[in-house]
């Protein structure tokens, strides 16, 4: 027999349990959790993962966003940018990370991306079709964005992967630091793709899980949008009313 994923909306026990009263409880606790360092870096104190990437005292940058939203291009770009390797948070995609940044004084620079991009790019990497997990999570994240938006730089995933000049001279101006900041050219580019190369290999991610896109993924992708489109368009215009209000800041920024 196949065996099937609990979170698979299309399997009877999928649907059973996402929407039972304690998988509702376990996801309001998750994200009560990711909210606040108080509980969420004690919780994970024996973490490795969160351990080698959350921001320090003595880090240059806390750079941040929900998964899927570009993260791991924005942090090898500006890496690359800088031509060193930076002591850098990221990667923790919590509210609580960021909240510990501003704790600590450090610039803070915050990639946003679309719901449609992230919820698909999400659903494949979590291997879940019951897509009202990702977008709950992606509205309650960027709710947490909105009432901290002074302590930190906004930058929409498509404007710094085309140019990342403007949100680095952003954070430049806010935070008094001189990050280096310079168009990408071709020759940047191939260096960054081949770094994300290397970070996927590393970890051992299939074509579906990396960050990397594909026409393979993309199809995926478009057979998932339509999906949610039709079974939770409320949310899904919830979340894109929050994104559209950040990327307005974010442009204002820049």
């Amino acid at each position: 027999m196949e065996k099937q994923n609990f979170m698979d909306a299309n399997s009877p026990a999928g649907n059973d349990r996402t929407h039972a009263p304690w998988i509702r409880f376990l996801e309001a606790s998750r994200r009560y959790c990711t909210d606040h360092p108080g509980l969420f870096f004690p919780l994970k104190c024996f973490d490795e993962r969160v351990n080698r990437l959350k921001i320090r005292k003595d880090s240059d940058l806390l750079l941040e966003g929900f998964p899927r939203s570009g993260n791991t291009f924005s942090v090898v770009a500006f890496e690359h940018l800088q031509g060193r390797e930076l002591g850098n948070g990221h990667h923790l995609h919590t509210i609580a990370h960021i909240r510990r940044a501003i704790r600590f004084g450090k610039p803070i620079l915050i990639v946003i991306r679309n719901p449609e991009d992230v919820v698909t790019s999400a659903s494949l990497r979590m291997e879940t079709k019951d897509f009202a997990v990702p977008l709950v999570r992606y509205i309650h994240y960027h709710q947490g964005l909105q009432a901290l938006t002074d302590h930190f730089v906004l930058a929409t995933f498509e404007e710094f992967l085309k140019n990342p000049v403007p949100a680095i001279h952003a954070v430049n101006r806010k935070f008094g630091t001189s990050f280096k900041a310079r168009p990408l050219g071709e020759e940047d580019r191939l260096a960054i793709r081949k770094k994300m190369e290397e970070i996927k290999e590393d970890m051992g991610l299939g074509e579906m899980a990396a960050s990397l896109p594909s026409d393979a993924k993309n199809k995926v992708k478009e057979e998932y949008l339509a999906v949610i489109t039709a079974r939770h368009a409320d949310l899904l215009a919830q979340a894109r009313d929050i994104y559209e209000k950040l990327s307005m800041l974010a442009k204002d920024q820049g």
